[in-house]
Parts: C-alpha cells; structure tokens; sequence
C-alpha cells in the first residue's frame, strides 16, 4: 500500500494478521504513532513506515519482531531513544534516519552480526560512536551523518572491509584519521566532513581504487594532499575545503582523470597552480579560492572546457587573463576576485 494518498492512524488491528510477513506502508500521511499491536506480527520479515509522518516513541513490543530482516522507519518525526537493537539479531537493512531519536547508540548493534545496510543519520544522537561496529563484517552501508556523536573515530572500523559507503559528516567527532582506514578498500564514497578531526589525511587512503566521493572538508586537517592519491583513478569528486592545508598541491593530481568536482578552497596551499590540472578535462566545477597560490594566471586553464564552475578568487594570480576564460563556454560561474589578473589590452590609467 505504499505511496498512496492514505491518512489517519495506523489501526490496531492490524496485529491481527498474524500470517503477514511483509508490510509496507511507505509514503502515506499516516500521521499517528506506530500501534503497539505491531509487535503481535512476529512472522513479519520486513516492515517499512517510511516517509508516513508518525509520531512519538517506537512501541517496546516491536522488540518481539525477531524475524525482522529489513526494519525501515526513516523519515518521520519518531523521538525517545533508540529502539533495543540487539534484538533484531537477524536484520540486514536497519533505516532509522530523518527522525527526532535522542541519547546514544548502545554496543548492541554490534551484535547484528548480519546487517548490510546501517542508516542512523539525521537524528539528535550524541555520545562516542557505538562500540562493536567492527564486529559487523558484513556492513557495507554506514550513515550516521547529521549527529552530535563525539569523540574519536572508533579503532575497529578498519575491520569493515566490506564498506562501500561510510558517511560520518556533520557531527563533532575529534582526534586524528587512523591510517588502518585504508584497510576499506572496497569504499565507494568517503565522507568525514563537518566534523573537529585533525592530523593528516593518511596515506593509505590511495589504496581506495573504488573510490567515488571524497569529502573531509570543514575540519582541521593539515599537511597535503598525499601524493599516493594519484592512484585513484576511479575518483569524480574530491572535495577538501576548509582545512589547514598548508603545503604545494602535488603535480600528481593529473592522474585523478575522471575527477569532476575539485575543491580545495579555504586553506594555506602555497606554491604555484600546477599544470597538471589541464589534464583534468573532465572537470565541471573547480574551486581553489582562498589559499596562497603565487603565479602568473594559469593560462592552461582553456583546455578544461566542461567547466561551468570556476573561482580562483582570493589568490595572489597576476598577469593577464589571456584568451583562456573565452574558450570556457560553458561557465555559469566566474570568480577572480582580489586575484591580480587582467584581461588582455588592459592597462591602468
């Protein structure tokens, strides 16, 4: 009965269909709390009330739903604390995201030993990251994004290396990057960015040769980007804004030749602008304002013709424009604020 035009309460009669194994809901305006008579279901392998506008706490008697393998709530206005995972000993996809769920994640769901796909983002839950995620060999979606977890990345997530999605943005999680992460080279998309972390980013992290999406901006990083990035040929869009860092970006960025969105804005790189990035011809969106680049206006720029974004603002470029930014015919936006550059044949009276 998904994605209907359904209102009112979810009735409790429905626990009387006992023979029902699956019942999905998704979709509705329901707009009612979630009946305790639901937990009478116990032959139910999947229940999906996504996206049905339901209220108030997840009823105790859902903890008899043992057989559950998929367990989806995502996006109601649900609050109170997380159910008790560790009961649904067979689950492998749990979607608890876009709720109002409070306190903390309880070592428990360490013990889901056969979950695949782990969804707790948007949510107000605090604390350190749950204890036992490692345990979770299978797991190959992780999403706690849009918390208030702290505290350090917890030692056992390298032991996931099954991964292909882990996003922890958004949250105040601290300390340095383990550099036994690079142990998850099946990952797809990285995302830490948001958070309080420090160091650098490790140089393992070239062994990502699946690798997507990268964002670890908005933190306190340093250092550079590693050279053994070069090895990520797969990557499309890498994004490091809003860091620390404070050294030259290395020539071996021509070797990243699917990469489409490029940012390195709002950080000390220093140096010059490197010819390498015209093999990038693929980009669509490069940003590198506010950082400390030193050199004549790259002219090389012209052979990124897919470009519709652009902003270098913020730099010491000086020179002249040349002809470069009228081969960019796709530009939407342009931005060389405070840099030095000059269009051609302008002089100053």
């Amino acid at each position: 009965l998904s994605s209907n035009s359904l209102g009112g309460r979810v009735p409790w009669s429905i626990g009387l269909l006992t023979r029902l194994n699956d019942i999905n809901l998704s979709t509705n305006s329901l707009s009612s709390s979630i009946p305790s008579s639901l937990g009478l279901l116990t032959r139910l392998t999947s229940l999906n009330l996504s996206g049905c506008s339901l209220m108030g706490t997840v009823p105790g008697m859902l903890s008899y739903l043992t057989g559950l393998y998929a367990l989806d709530l995502s996006s109601n206005a649900l609050n109170g604390t997380l159910p008790k995972l560790r009961k649904y000993s067979r689950l492998a996809h749990l979607d608890l995201s876009a709720n109002s769920f409070q306190g903390t994640v309880s070592g428990g769901v360490g013990k889901l030993s056969l979950l695949q796909h782990l969804d707790l983002s948007v949510n107000q839950l605090n604390g350190t990251l749950p204890k036992g995620l490692g345990r979770i060999s299978l797991l190959s979606h992780l999403d706690l994004s849009m918390n208030s977890f702290n505290g350090n990345l917890p030692e056992d997530l390298d032991q996931l290396t099954a991964l292909t999605n882990l996003n922890l943005a958004s949250n105040t999680i601290n300390g340095t990057i383990p550099d036994s992460l690079g142990n998850l080279t099946n990952l797809r998309s990285l995302n830490f960015s948001t958070n309080l972390l420090n160091g650098s980013i490790p140089a393992s992290f070239g062994d990502f040769s699946h690798l997507l999406y990268f964002d670890v901006s908005y933190n306190g990083l340093n250092g550079s980007l590693p050279v053994s990035f070069s090895r990520l040929s797969a990557l499309k869009h890498l994004q490091v804004a809003n860091n620390q860092l404070n050294q030259t970006l290395p020539a071996s960025i021509s070797s990243l030749i699917s990469l489409t969105n490029l940012n390195i804005s709002i950080n000390f790189i220093n140096g010059t602008f490197p010819a390498a990035i015209s093999s990038l011809t693929n980009l669509v969106a490069l940003d590198v304002h506010f950082n400390s680049m030193n050199c004549s206006f790259p002219s090389y720029i012209s052979t990124l013709t897919k470009l519709t974004w652009l902003d270098m603002s913020d730099n010491k470029f000086w020179g002249p424009l040349g002809e470069t930014i009228g081969t960019l015919t796709d530009l939407e936006f342009l931005c060389v604020y405070t840099c030095h550059a000059m269009p051609p044949n302008h002089t100053i009276a």
